[in-house]
């Protein structure tokens, strides 16, 4: 499921049959752009193999691989060839076909002097690693492993080319050696296989368990296990990358994305502290590199980001306030009452009188809730509370309200 598809397509451009039916061409040219239309949705290129022949339409074979647009995939996904350069195309389709396998990358087989090339096969889920070897001289080539346990090798050659694949290698340090006159003419590649699956789940930093709705502002942690084809948790080497980008597609359209790195556990990887600070839809990519034969991609997590209503503080306790005429206003932090976890500007909305003996009115100044009663006694009222996302809570408020007194100190001062 995390392999790239493609469509590689032979063809000389024309869309005929044996009668050269004009209207049977207008159907299949009407076909096949509905087919490529249908792989640009589903993000499958096609690469054209354009064969020339006597009857052909080339720039047919261009508007399939741009998706009908502009040539930006000519060099990229256009190859044009003659009968006598068939064999040109070993490169690209070597790079194709390391594409398909989720763009596992190749390395050339390159020996010393002595005919040798060393390499590691790290510990990360490889259940096979494959040689392909050729050369226009005879030569023999034997692959030694770190172990001297037999290991699961199977071997194929014409006297030219040969192939050596080994399933579920041990990790450690291999040896090619080649022998024979003209060694250092022997080419090949040498690429590693690796069945690998990505777990994640997101980690809320202040409760540090796991977060089943991610919230805008929310102080959070990825936690990442690779798993193998057994199911067994994979301890990457040192020398492996593990990273992942969190894409954000906000409300208004615009695209954010932060870039996370990882450190690794016993277990697993755990990123950074992170926090998503807007609203929208969120996608969570994972990549795991390896020197240059690694190279895979995951989307591990898609969502939305939702917001929470105001937290509110119920208070009960006696209140102290200053006396104007007959009525009594005292003042509470806001923060004492309430705070938004998302960030949220948070308004004051509608007070609901409970107790309507001595009704209070409210209003916000300099970061501060001014209550003003109309009598000393006892008090009790609820705030409406409402954030920027109309995401509403309610405070209570209920105690005694008090005047406050004033004290006179006086002081003597004895000099001898």
């Amino acid at each position: 499921a995390s392999r790239q598809r493609f469509v590689i397509l032979f063809s000389d451009g024309i869309n005929e049959n044996l009668a050269q039916d004009s209207a049977y061409k207008e159907a299949a040219d009407k076909k096949t752009l509905e087919q490529a239309q249908l792989l640009q949705q589903e993000n499958i290129p096609i690469y054209c193999v354009y064969l020339q022949k006597e009857r052909n339409d080339e720039q047919y074979l261009r508007n399939l691989v741009n998706y009908f647009g502009e040539n930006s995939y000519d060099q990229e996904r256009f190859k044009k060839v003659t009968e006598d350069q068939i064999d040109t195309l070993t490169a690209q389709f070597a790079q194709i076909f390391f594409s398909m396998q989720n763009d596992m990358k190749y390395r050339k087989v390159e020996v010393d002097s002595s005919g040798k090339m060393g390499f590691y096969v790290p510990e990360l889920g490889i259940n096979k690693i494959q040689l392909f070897m050729d050369g226009n001289v005879q030569y023999e080539a034997v692959l030694d492993s770190p172990t001297e346990a037999e290991e699961d090798a199977a071997s194929w050659t014409d006297g030219k080319s040969a192939y050596i694949t080994v399933n579920n290698p041990t990790s450690g340090d291999w040896t090619l050696e080649i022998t024979g006159d003209n060694k250092e003419e022997v080419n090949g590649s040498l690429a590693y296989y690796s069945y690998l699956t990505a777990q994640a789940e997101f980690i809320s930093a202040e409760q540090e368990e796991k977060a089943e709705q991610l919230y805008r502002k929310e102080p959070l942690l990825l936690r990442v296990k690779l798993i193998d084809e057994n199911g067994d948790v994979i301890h990457m080497n040192s020398g492996a990358e593990l990273t992942a980008s969190v894409t954000l597609k906000k409300d208004n359209g615009e695209t954010e994305e932060q870039n996370l790195s990882f450190s690794q556990t016993e277990e697993n990887w755990e990123s950074e502290e992170f926090a998503i600070d807007d609203y929208g839809a969120y996608t969570v990519k994972l990549n795991v590199k390896y020197q240059d034969l690694i190279d895979l991609n995951y989307t591990l997590a898609e969502g939305q980001i939702e917001g929470r209503a105001p937290v509110t503080y119920d208070k009960e306790e006696v209140y102290y306030g200053t006396r104007h005429q007959d009525e009594i206003t005292f003042s509470l932090e806001k923060a004492d009452m309430f705070q938004d976890p998302d960030g949220d500007q948070v308004t004051l909305g509608q007070v609901t009188q409970i107790n309507k003996e001595n009704p209070v009115e409210v209003e916000e100044q300099d970061g501060l809730v001014l209550v003003t009663a109309k009598t000393e006694g006892d008090i009790e009222f609820a705030i409406n509370l409402q954030d920027e996302t109309g995401l509403q809570s309610i405070a209570t408020i209920k105690g005694e309200v008090r005047e406050r007194g004033t004290m006179t100190m006086a002081g003597y001062i004895t000099v001898s």
